[in-house]
């Protein structure tokens, strides 16, 4: 739900630089286009962060039967990724 949010606000931020007098931003587009670069950005900032270890974490979880199939044998150290 959070990155949909990103997305819509910073669409709306964007439709309103074009309305401020930015030519890019005139078209709906071109404010989508923005807003949904800055959703993947904000969405990809779990990769990069402090939170890392926890999504690898979720990556190994034992929680799942097939939890040692989707992580150990192709990646043994997927942290290292």
């Amino acid at each position: 739900m959070v990155p949909f949010i990103v997305l819509v606000i910073a669409t709306l931020v964007f439709r309103g630089i074009g309305a401020a007098g930015v030519a890019l931003f005139h078209n709906w587009v071109w404010c989508l286009r923005a807003g949904l670069a800055l959703m993947f950005l904000f969405t990809a900032s779990a990769h990069w962060g402090k939170r890392r270890g926890d999504l690898v974490a979720m990556g190994a979880s034992t929680s799942w039967p097939d939890s040692a199939k989707r992580c150990a044998p192709t990646f043994p150290e997927p942290a290292l990724l």
